[in-house]
């Protein structure tokens, strides 16, 4: 028996680099220390359920992919949110090469991306929540069905540089719409009604901001609740925010957004350090935001038109295109798009020809018309991912895939090359 160690998860975006891996004739996992539910299922369960081709071998299956992308007129190329950067930037040449829609998976880093670039502030990780951190707010986020381990690693309960005493030393805010496990663990928590979440963030900035409770009757906090609140604000050094994807649920998730951005200056304006990190759903949310942006000042939903990017998302989102028969064709890459969706609008998959990439079985891949297998992203492929706070990590495979099995780089690669 062979023991990994350092080995890099993949079941989140916190991608804990921490486990220990033990196995047994070069490519038989037997034990996974160190991982949560989440990276222990992806890791120990990926290889049962694994996705089967299509076509009698890749290279049929690539060279059909090319045939329909290269026919359609306005294809569809949709998912990376479980893929590598170099994937991502596959990806998007691909869609820029035909003339085609790039979109991605509902996320929190669609919004944060384009207002945290809009301010002038260091950008913190972790390690530095980590270090120095002495209070830890969450909104709308479910740390106990979502991110197992970012109390226990990264933000309340570890020693850190400064704040070496770890829990002890760190108080903790929470806010969503319903009181959930995570919430045990909270010294503040607040369970807001929809539509209460611009009212009851600008009434914390006008607490912080005038370092005195805003007199007013509200149904969150008494005023007793409000004033422990105020005092444990005054003590901190370092408010750490992070935002969930409970938020993705609401119509105004933009504006709350950008309202708790200005919480975030607001704490910064009264001499305190502050950092705002959203806490991403998928191993690499974050990177398929960043890329897109970097490339083409977009986080997803971009129309190709003669190359030039178009970026109207409320219209050139993967939904409305389908809705509106203006698509002809789908490359779908390891995202269960069939099931997000509205089913009125899924059924337009069944209508047009449909590739399917990824490590899976998913419904998505039953309606799909070319099936493509790709390794799996962490375990049995490489490549550099985005952690959710916006730091590059390097995935290290651990075993070797099946031989008729490529990588997602590889099948990528060659659909680009293969079409003129």
């Amino acid at each position: 028996m062979k023991r990994i160690e350092n080995i890099v998860c993949t079941g989140c975006s916190l991608t804990c680099n921490d486990l220990v891996i033990d196995i047994e004739n070069e490519n038989k996992i037997v034990n996974v220390w160190g991982s949560c539910s989440h990276g222990t299922k992806r890791i120990k369960e990926m290889i049962t359920n694994r996705l089967k081709g299509s076509e009698t071998n890749i290279e049929k299956a690539i060279e059909r992919a090319v045939e329909i992308l290269s026919s359609a007129k306005k294809p569809l190329i949709y998912g990376f949110a479980n893929s590598s950067n170099e994937a991502i930037k596959l990806g998007l040449e691909i869609a820029r090469k035909i003339n085609g829609i790039f979109d991605t998976p509902p996320s929190i880093c669609h919004y944060h991306i384009p207002m945290i670039e809009e301010i002038e502030t260091k950008k913190l990780t972790f390690e530095d929540v980590l270090d120095k951190s002495d209070f830890i707010m969450y909104f709308f986020v479910d740390l106990s069905n979502t991110h197992l381990r970012h109390a226990s690693k990264y933000a309340i309960y570890p020693r850190g540089e400064i704040i070496k005493t770890g829990r002890e030393s760190r108080t903790v805010l929470m806010v969503d719409y319903w009181e959930n496990d995570s919430m045990k663990i909270a010294h503040h928590k607040i369970t807001l009604t929809p539509g209460e979440e611009l009212k009851f963030i600008k009434k914390l900035r006008r607490t912080i901001a005038d370092k005195k409770v805003v007199s007013g009757k509200d149904v969150w906090l008494t005023i007793e609740s409000w004033l422990l609140l105020l005092d444990d604000i005054k003590k901190s050094s370092f408010i750490s925010i992070f935002i969930g994807n409970h938020i993705l649920t609401n119509i105004m998730a933009a504006e709350i957004y950008r309202e708790i951005v200005k919480l975030m200056e607001d704490i910064m304006s009264i001499g305190l350090m502050s950092t705002l990190i959203p806490l991403a759903e998928n191993v690499n949310s974050m990177g398929a935001a960043i890329i897109p942006y970097k490339m083409f000042k977009a986080t997803h939903a971009i129309d190709f038109n003669n190359g030039n990017p178009v970026y109207e998302p409320s219209i050139t989102n993967a939904a409305m295109k389908l809705l509106n028969n203006e698509v002809d064709a789908a490359l779908i890459v390891e995202s269960d798009l069939y099931t997000h969706l509205p089913l009125s609008i899924a059924r337009k998959l069944k209508e047009i020809p449909t590739i399917y990439i990824g490590e899976k079985r998913t419904l998505t891949s039953k309606i799909a018309k070319i099936k493509i297998p790709r390794s799996i992203l962490g375990i049995e492929d490489g490549g550099k991912v985005y952690r959710t706070d916006g730091v590059e990590v390097e995935l290290t495979p651990f075993i070797n895939p099946p031989p008729s099995i490529e990588s997602e780089k590889t099948i990528l690669k060659e659909i680009l090359q293969g079409i003129r």
